[in-house]
């Protein structure tokens, strides 16, 4: 008879661990959804205007603009070259002669411009320099 209450004690604690771990398990997986979710939602699309990007973009104060973004086109200082572009929600669309790039706009204000290159997920940070006279 007390072989059987062992056998049964243990049993049972066994059929509860193995709930105790479905739980837990169920609960990581609930977590990991709701922080995909998160994340997600953390990752919003927003519309840019043009205006919030024309002016002389630089990669630090001091030195030569980068590019030159007016309404319909980007002056590249470089290359001395215009080129078209397109913005659609949060992303730039620039079209150098045939081949398109595409960059995702992180975050523009009036004085900082954050990108990423879709292609090759690079960063580039800018700075527009009101006091340089642009």
């Amino acid at each position: 008879m007390m072989k059987k209450q062992i056998i049964l004690i243990s049993l049972s604690l066994i059929i509860l661990g193995c709930k105790e771990k479905n739980k837990t398990r169920e609960s990581v997986i609930i977590h990991e959804e709701k922080k995909q979710n998160e994340d997600k939602e953390n990752v919003r699309s927003y519309n840019v205007s043009p205006e919030a990007l024309t002016g002389a973009w630089f990669k630090e104060k001091g030195s030569n603009a980068v590019f030159d973004i007016s309404y319909d086109s980007i002056f590249y200082v470089d290359n001395l070259k215009s080129y078209k572009y397109q913005i659609i929600a949060d992303t730039i669309k620039i079209d150098f002669d045939g081949w398109i790039s595409k960059s995702l706009i992180l975050k523009v204000t009036t004085d900082s411009l954050l990108l990423m290159d879709l292609e090759d997920r690079s960063i580039t940070y800018l700075l527009r320099d009101f006091k340089s006279g642009e």
